[in-house]
């Protein structure tokens, strides 16, 4: 596997210690997922991850979390509204995983790509709660959020040697009581893209359903 290079620059990661950095992301991830750990407390962790060079180093960050919960998959039925998970995982390793057409989408999503696609199409979803807040990462990939013109979108994003592109070309039709959807995280040698279309306006990259 591939090394991926931190985000600050420092000394290539042994290549012993990346299964280990990965198995840690996918664990600091689903415990955000779960409400856990704040945003805060996630992107600090998730930085100190890409920074760590030791196996003490990478425990240390999951050491006082306990055992995280698998992530769904993508493409797995919805649950019902009063059973929907508050957070959800959707992975893509050396993939293309979307999620698209009639789904549930918990307050909580992440959006993760490493060497692969992600596709969050919200424009046939429900969405369980009036803030929804979605968190995307893109190592060396891509992920790509669209969502309809009823929803006000804000978009907070880092790129390194990437991009994190808001492209609203639709008008929206949100007003002050319209859902939230706000997106964040960092692109890294990847592209976080996130567009507003309307229902049936055009394809959109990915595989897979809801």
């Amino acid at each position: 596997m591939s090394e991926l290079p931190s985000p600050r620059g420092s000394r290539a990661l042994p290549p012993e210690m990346i299964p280990l950095r990965e198995r840690v992301i996918a664990q600091l991830t689903d415990h955000f997922a779960a409400d856990r750990l704040n945003t805060g407390e996630f992107e600090a962790r998730l930085e100190l991850a890409f920074q760590a060079r030791s196996a003490i180093e990478f425990e240390e960050l999951v050491a006082d979390l306990g055992p995280s919960s698998p992530s769904a998959p993508a493409g797995s039925a919805a649950l019902p509204t009063g059973q929907q998970p508050r957070g959800q995982v959707v992975w893509a390793l050396f993939a293309a995983v979307a999620r698209k057409g009639a789904w549930l989408v918990p307050r909580r999503l992440v959006g993760s790509a490493v060497m692969g696609s992600v596709v969050l199409d919200m424009r046939d979803a429900v969405l369980t709660s009036q803030v929804t807040e979605i968190r995307a990462f893109a190592l060396f990939g891509s992920v790509e959020v669209v969502l309809p013109p009823y929803v006000r979108v804000e978009t907070d994003g880092l790129a390194v040697f990437g991009g994190f592109e808001d492209r609203a070309r639709t008008p929206t039709t949100a007003d002050s009581t319209s859902p939230i959807v706000r997106v964040g995280g960092f692109a890294l040698f990847g592209a976080v893209e996130v567009k507003v279309r309307e229902v049936g306006s055009g394809k959109v990259r990915g595989k897979g359903g809801g």
